[in-house]
This record gives structure tokens, C-alpha cells and sequence, in this order.
């Protein structure tokens, strides 16, 4: 099923951002995308986010002085600075909004050599800076026509730079209205650059109004995202048994829930450990295993990962940075496995502030173990991570992907109406179940400066 965002850089202009969230969501568009949001404050847009029940997909990159001819300064040599802090603007409004993605504007230049290592070098902060909270970076090929002396033009001039900076989470933003304007052949360049491209854009063309109109076949073109036989990369769609074994058969095949025992009768000391080393800041990992993909109680787990790490909106967020000014660098280890899964909580904290953040941790660890959310955390986790299930669906690679592994596991996949209904479902007191379950006997890992590891030690073993 295609899914649609509205952007709202040029629908519903006449209308604040929160309420424009909200138009496109009554219209029945499934996510929304905006421009420059910044004056509005993130608070307003996150809720009228969540009243709406849509994510927000991309924001840009501030444009600089646009009266002066400023169309974006990534690529602007001797601008780097203002670049920087243009980029560090973005991704901390969109981790508040929890943004997919920040589209960093590269800016008029003389497209020569000197621009490009700007823009590359601005790319690979914006994308270890954005990867923290995995938050993808896009950058746009612009027509000259529009924007003459736009640093990027071309889709393979686009994908030759994001080669160059070489980080995973550096995409294309393949705007079809764009590209019809400057290089025309739409459904072939989609096709072969389908590894390369994070979102797409479609306009009609040459007014750049409504897509069922003007010069471009745009219902010849989403048919390159529903006909998956003719790819032949994508193993699955074209070819329907996997081992023998046919799709729809494994879809249907009976999953089985195993677990293996829990560590619960080891004592604090065989459950803690720490590597010693001599840098200035300290490591703490802090959790346990917990249920496979499989199981029923993945869900609410990931409920509380959500609540726990999911924008600056999430508890550890809150607490270790908006609260004590402690540390960025925190989140939620929970990955996909066939058996038992970690799930851990990790911060990274200077060695002055080490025992404090155990401190922090401990307390919050042990209102998860005595206290429910209240209705209003469930609420706001159950749609952050709803938003992330469409956000991680996007493209047709990640539709395929996320089949793949399904399938590797034994797991029958479901609709996004069925996930959303379980999720849904989750309650308060499930969550409670599950944090006394998996946690109430902890693992604990640290590195760091033996000293402080060893304080924190003694704490442990009074606490845990």
C-alpha cells in the first residue's frame, strides 16, 4: 500500500504548522513533511503531532539570508560555521518533533571543487551528529531553472557525494519535479537508484502544482514502487519459495514461543562488571535478557523503549539531560533476535558525573519496577512508536527488508492496522508485569576509571 505525506511548505500555507498537521490528517494523508519550522515552538508541533496521529517525516536546514541570495550554506566555502549551527538547530527541533529526517541544503555555488569539500565535510557532521538519534540526512538535487547556481543538480551528482562522505544514513531526496525539469528518464533513474534514495517527492510539472497534471506520468511512476516482480534484486517478490518452503505457507506457520531460563538466583556481583581503562569518561550499560521476536511480549517492551528513548520527549532524555544538563549520548539497546533478546539501557557521562547518573538510573529503574506509567506516557510511547513502524516502512527496501527478517525468524507479519490494534492494546500494568519480570534483577556493565567503577560497585550491591 503507497502511503502519502503532505508537504506542508506548500499546502495549507495559510494556516499555522499545528493546525496544518492537523488539515493534512483530516484530508487523510498518512505523515506530513514541512520546511522551516523553527519560529514555531517543538512543543506545539509534537502535539498537534500526536492529536493528529501522524509522524512528521523531514524538516530543512535553515536557508541563511535569502534576501542576500542564500538558498542554503553547507556547500558554501568559508560559511561553515553558520552551516554547523544551522545543522545542530535542525536535528535537535527534529528530535524534539521525532522527524524522520533532516534535509541539509547545500546552497548556491560555483558547483567547483572547493564547494563540494565543504559540503562533504558539512554532510559528515550532519551525519554522525543525525545518526545519535537516528535521524536520517538528506540532501536534494535542485533545478537551475528554479534555483540557478544550486550547488546540486543532478541525481547522479547526488548520489557521487553521498559515495564520497560514505555514511549509512546520507540519502537522496529524489524530488520528481526536479528531476523531470533537469534530466527527464523518472522511472529509470528511481529504479537503479533505489539503494541510494530516502524519500521522494512528486509534483506536477512545469507549475509544480498537483500531480495529476502536466507533463509527468505519475501513475506509470508509483507503479515503480507497487511492481516488485521485476526487480530481481528483491529475491523475494520474484521468486515465491524460499527453501522449498512458499511465502504464503511461512506466513501461515505456527510460531513457537522458547525461552531459555532467566539469571535471576546469581547474586549483584556475578551480575556486574566493568573493564578498566584510563579515558575521561565512563560507560554504563544496564539491563537484562528479555523474550525473542517472536514472543507476545515484544510489543510492550518496545512500548517501553519508546517511552524510555524515543525523542526529548522520552524519560532518559528527559531526566539525564533536559532535568541534570548530564549527557546526549544515552538510548535503548533492543534489537531484533530469534531468541532472547537484550534490552539495555546505555549513557555515556563524564567521570565527574558517573555515580550521579547510576544514581539517576537506579531511581528510575526502580519506579519501572514499582510504579505504572501513567495514561499520558503510554499514550504519547504507544504513537512514537507507531510513527516509527511507518517511518521504518517507507521505501520498498525497507518494506523487504523487514519481510526478510520476519521470515528469517519464523514470524508471520501483520498489518499495519493489526500492529497498530496490538499496540494499542498495551497497558500500564502489562508493561509493569514485564519490568518485574525481565529487570528486577538486573546485569550491569561499565568502562571507565577503576576508582569510579568500584564506588558504583558498592552502590550496586546495595540497590540491586
Amino acid at each position: 500500500m503507497l502511503r502519502f505525506s503532505a508537504n506542508l511548505g506548500f499546502l495549507w500555507t495559510d494556516l499555522l504548522l499545528p493546525e496544518a498537521i492537523n488539515a493534512a490528517a483530516k484530508a487523510g494523508f498518512d505523515a506530513v513533511e514541512c520546511h522551516w519550522p523553527f519560529d514555531v515552538p517543538p512543543g506545539d508541533v509534537m502535539a498537534a503531532l500526536t492529536a493528529a496521529k501522524i509522524p512528521m517525516l523531514g524538516l530543512n536546514t535553515r536557508c541563511g539570508d535569502v534576501d542576500a541570495g542564500d538558498f542554503g550554506l553547507a556547500a558554501c566555502p568559508g560559511r561553515e560555521d553558520e552551516a554547523r549551527g544551522y545543522i545542530d538547530e535542525a536535528v535537535a527541533y527534529a528530535v524534539e518533533i521525532n522527524a524522520a529526517a533532516v534535509h541539509v541544503m547545500a546552497g548556491r555555488t560555483d558547483q567547483g571543487a572547493k564547494a563540494e569539500t565543504a559540503f562533504c565535510s558539512m554532510l559528515s557532521y550532519a551525519g554522525v551528529l543525525a545518526a545519535k538519534h537516528n535521524i536520517k540526512v538528506l540532501i536534494e538535487p535542485i533545478n537551475q531553472r528554479d534555483v540557478a547556481g544550486y550547488h546540486l543538480s543532478t541525481i547522479e551528482a547526488g548520489i557521487a557525494t553521498i559515495k564520497r562522505v560514505g555514511l549509512d544514513n546520507i540519502k537522496l531526496m529524489f524530488d520528481c519535479y526536479h528531476t523531470q525539469i533537469m534530466q527527464g528518464d523518472i522511472i529509470r533513474r528511481l529504479e537503479e537508484n533505489r539503494d541510494f534514495i530516502g524519500h521522494v517527492q512528486i509534483a506536477g510539472v512545469p507549475d509544480r502544482g498537483e500531480p495529476d497534471r502536466g507533463e509527468i506520468a505519475y501513475k506509470d511512476v508509483l507503479l515503480e514502487f507497487k511492481n516488485f516482480k521485476s526487480r530481481d534484486k528483491y529475491l523475494i517478490s520474484n521468486n515465491s519459495e524460499i527453501d522449498g518452503v512458499s511465502i504464503e505457507k511461512l506466513d501461515k506457520k505456527p510460531i513457537e514461543e522458547k525461552f531459555r531460563p532467566l539469571n535471576h538466583d546469581l547474586s549483584p556481583n556475578n551480575r556486574f562488571d566493568f573493564n578498566n581503562n584510563n579515558s575521561n569518561q565512563t560507560i554504563i550499560m544496564f539491563g537484562n535478557q528479555t523474550c525473542s521476536r517472536k514472543s507476545s511480549e515484544y510489543l510492550p517492551l518496545k512500548v517501553l523503549e519508546s517511552y524510555l528513548s524515543y525523542g526529548m520527549s522520552a524519560a532518559l532524555f528527559k531526566l539525564f539531560r533536559e532535568k541534570n544538563g548530564i549527557t546526549y549520548d544515552l538510548g535503548v539497546y533492543y534489537p531484533v533476535r530469534s531468541g532472547n533478546a537484550p534490552f539495555l539501557v546505555y549513557l555515556s557521562v563524564s567521570n565527574k558525573k558517573a555515580l550521579f547518573a547510576f544514581e539517576l538510573l537506579s531511581t528510575l529503574w526502580k519506579d519501572l519496577l514499582l510504579k505504572p506509567l501513567i495514561d499520558s506516557e503510554i499514550f504519547l510511547a504507544k504513537e512514537k512508536l507507531k510513527g516509527s513502524f511507518l517511518l521504518g516502512n517507507q521505501s520498498l527496501d525497507e518494506i523487504l527488508q523487514r519481510k526478510i527478517q520476519l521470515i528469517s525468524y519464523g514470524i508471520t507479519s501483520i498489518s499495519e492496522l493489526d500492529l497498530n490494534s496490538k499496540i494499542d492494546e498495551t497497558s500500564s500494568l502489562d508493561i509493569l508485569k514485564l519490568t518485574n519480570k525481565y529487570f528486577s534483577k538486573p546485569f550491569m556493565s561499565i568502562s571507565g576509571n577503576k576508582k569510579i567503577c568500584l564506588e558504583i560497585l558498592k552502590k550496586w550491591r546495595q540497590n540491586f
